[in-house]
């Protein structure tokens, strides 16, 4: 627990300290290298014996998510994405030495690009807008006091589980909880950054990242459960793997971009 505690005080610090002050290029160049060791992880996960489909979907995945950072007002990403795909198509195709499972493998590889390179790249997008600053730290706040409150209530109460099957810890109490905590987190944020910001806005995110961010979780949790780990990896002391610390914030972050680019 004490690594656990000291690894997320760090990582507050290194978190505020790129979002505050990072030129938009470096904060964009970061998200990349995240969504590199997000997308390594997630293909060591599900394609543990197939280097050459882990090696094409970490290359394709980076690339896509760097047309979105750094070429986003121009049609490349769509031309990566398709032209990305027929390639790596031809690829296996011709490097097949059994057909079985081809197709359930390219899945996966379309998967992994579109999960972590489709997603985390609004973090960008969400940085780059008025307000932007507070806007990212209202999604990261929310969806960590999120955790923090429904870790603990879950452990202090117990009562029925919330997905058995697929999250065993996480119980209805908690999930309720956090609510209290995402809601917590966008007023704080509120308190400090953004003060005209009207309270209806604090809510309706505050009960979105509620619920969106314990979603995200329980997804990443669900292709775990899939190949039988509990960690995605071991690069962050207390925490597991990148992906184990970015679950509920993969989809928080579309969520906050497009209600801010529409409702403020």
């Amino acid at each position: 627990m004490l690594t656990r505690v000291i690894t997320a005080i760090i990582l507050a610090i290194l978190t505020t300290t790129v979002v505050l002050w990072a030129p938009q290029q470096v904060f964009d160049g970061i998200i990349l290298l995240i969504i590199a060791a997000g997308l390594y992880e997630f293909f060591k996960l599900t394609l543990p014996t197939e280097k050459l489909y882990r090696i094409t979907g970490i290359l394709w995945g980076i690339i896509f998510s760097a047309t979105l950072l750094f070429l986003r007002h121009s049609n490349a990403p769509s031309a990566v994405i398709l032209s990305g795909l027929f390639i790596i198509l031809l690829i296996y195709m011709h490097h097949a030495t059994t057909f079985e499972g081809v197709v359930s493998k390219v899945g996966i590889t379309l998967l992994g690009v579109v999960y972590l390179g489709a997603t985390l790249p609004f973090w960008g997008f969400l940085r780059a807008m008025p307000h932007g600053r507070a806007l990212v730290f209202m999604g990261i706040a929310a969806a960590a006091l999120c955790d923090t409150f429904a870790m603990f209530a879950g452990k202090a109460i117990g009562g029925k589980k919330f997905a058995p099957l697929t999250s065993p810890n996480k119980t209805v109490i908690g999930f309720i909880a956090g609510f209290l905590g995402s809601l917590a987190g966008v007023y704080i944020v509120r308190i400090i950054g953004w003060q005209e910001l009207p309270l209806l806005h604090v809510l309706i995110i505050g009960l979105a990242i509620g619920f969106i961010g314990p979603m995200g979780d329980l997804i990443e949790s669900l292709f775990k459960r899939d190949y039988h780990v509990k960690d995605s990896g071991n690069v962050i002391p207390g925490h597991g793997g990148v992906l184990d610390r970015l679950d509920a914030m993969i989809f928080v972050g579309p969520f906050v971009y497009w209600y801010a680019k529409w409702a403020l």
